[in-house]
């Protein structure tokens, strides 16, 4: 299995909960991915609330343990707070950042959470450490196949390959090492049934359902650190309209810098 991507965004300004000191300790976040959320709060147990968050935003960044810990952490939309939900267990690590991505709708009561963890440790000079999240619920899940795969095509630069990331419905995996450079990123559906090669696999080929343009993206952006989460999430039905795909892409990076990507404006 190739390495996964993650999606978010959010200029990040480190807050203590605990003592500072020299180490890494485990930091926290807020990605909203819900549209008609009108604004979204994170509540971690006995610290300060996190948000609103507006959508396709991140919030700052607090500290929660300097071991490990998992917590449920209720999830509030400024739109209706009676839609209120827990997103349970979820992990926060010593030298770990745990990015939380509301993702769905108020609206259609699809509203739900998926955590993705990032090591905060540099990757070596000249590469990127690069994380993919799927929190596109209703790309994922509506007549499109339930996985996306994201690919990086270089388009300057140093890299040599491509970084592909296959996953089914809403989820993140493990980060992957990218050089950095200039590439074109594309998002292509794929069936989860046909995963491995053989014969029960169709031979549809899927259009992209988002291409950045040959003009490509440079990685890291500019000011931006070297370790990054890519996400899709839902675009608006604006968003829609005027670019022509269901998705948005948001480059995280792990100081809070974000840049939204949308299809083909590169």
């Amino acid at each position: 299995m190739l390495p996964r991507i993650l999606i978010a965004g959010a200029i990040a300004a480190t807050l203590s909960a605990c003592n500072g000191s020299g180490d890494t300790n485990g930091m926290f976040r807020l990605v909203n991915g819900i549209a008609d959320s009108g604004g979204l709060t994170a509540q971690v147990p006995d610290l300060s609330p996190l948000g609103p968050v507006d959508f396709g935003s991140v919030s700052d960044q607090i500290e929660v343990a300097r071991g490990s810990g998992a917590y449920a952490v209720t999830l509030t939309p400024e739109a209706n707070a009676d839609a209120a939900f827990t997103a349970s267990a979820v992990p926060v690590s010593k030298g770990q950042l745990t990015t939380l991505f509301g993702y769905g709708s108020i609206a259609d009561g699809t509203q739900g959470a998926l955590s993705a963890q990032l090591s905060l440790d540099a990757p070596a000079d000249g590469q990127l450490s690069m994380q993919a999240v799927n929190a596109a619920e209703a790309a994922s899940t509506g007549t499109l196949p339930s996985g996306m795969t994201f690919s990086f095509s270089a388009t300057s630069g140093t890299a040599a390959a491509d970084l592909s990331a296959d996953f089914g419905s809403v989820s993140a995996d493990d980060a992957g090492a990218l050089a950095a450079g200039t590439y074109e990123i594309q998002v292509t559906p794929y069936d989860p049934a046909c995963s491995s090669s053989g014969s029960q696999c169709p031979t549809i080929l899927y259009a992209p359902i988002f291409d950045s343009g040959a003009q490509g993206v440079t990685l890291p952006t500019t000011g931006g650190s070297s370790i990054v989460q890519i996400a899709a999430i839902d675009a608006t039905e604006d968003e829609q309209a005027e670019y022509g795909s269901s998705i948005v892409l948001l480059l995280i990076d792990s100081d809070g810098h974000v840049t939204r990507l949308y299809n083909a404006q590169s």
